[in-house]
């Protein structure tokens, strides 16, 4: 009786060890996948933060029509009054 019952004993924990192993083996995979996704996600918007503070400058410059006119343009009227 001893036996049959150290047997099943031991089956059911070999039975709770596989399971333990594949459970922790799926937390660790969920993990490295989620830490992965993280990684992208803070590239993907520091590339993103990159490209929108250089649209804002161009746009800045662009649209900077004083500097323009003032830097580059010859004496008139017009650039003498708005360039003071």
């Amino acid at each position: 009786m001893d036996e049959k019952i150290i047997r099943k004993i031991n089956r059911q924990l070999r039975a709770i060890k596989v399971m333990l192993g594949f459970f922790m083996f799926l937390i660790f995979g969920m993990l490295a996948i989620l830490g992965f996704i993280a990684w992208k996600v803070i590239t993907f918007t520091n590339s993103v933060n990159t490209k929108i503070s250089n649209i804002e400058t161009t746009t800045q410059q662009k649209l900077d029509v004083k500097a323009q006119l003032c830097n580059g343009a010859q004496p008139g009227l017009l650039t003498d009054q708005l360039c003071k």
